[in-house]
């Protein structure tokens, strides 16, 4: 078990045809230059997702905002903590 989740039987993978950077966009709200992502592992920087959120407070009061500020900060969360890479500096877009 990984986090809860079963990790016997048939894996759950599939290919897939996803453009990460409108994916970005739609679930963030914005869209990361090409210096915020890095194109052979997909991932976004975390300093770059820490400049992008900086503030909770300039994402309250309208609730689209704050749940994208909540996907930051829990895309940072995994990024920092939990599925750590080496470089410590990057996340996957994956987890979005």
């Amino acid at each position: 078990m990984i986090l809860g989740i079963s990790v016997d039987g048939r894996p759950l993978t599939d290919i897939t045809n996803i453009d990460w950077f409108e994916l970005c966009h739609e679930l963030l709200g914005v869209m990361p230059d090409d210096d915020a992502v890095d194109g052979n592992s997909l991932s976004l920087l975390l300093s770059w997702l820490t400049s992008q959120f900086a503030n909770i407070h300039d994402f309250t009061g309208n609730q689209q905002r704050l749940e994208r500020f909540s996907r930051s900060w829990i895309l940072r969360f995994i990024g920092v903590v939990t599925f750590v890479d080496k470089s410590r500096k990057r996340v996957p877009m994956r987890y979005l």
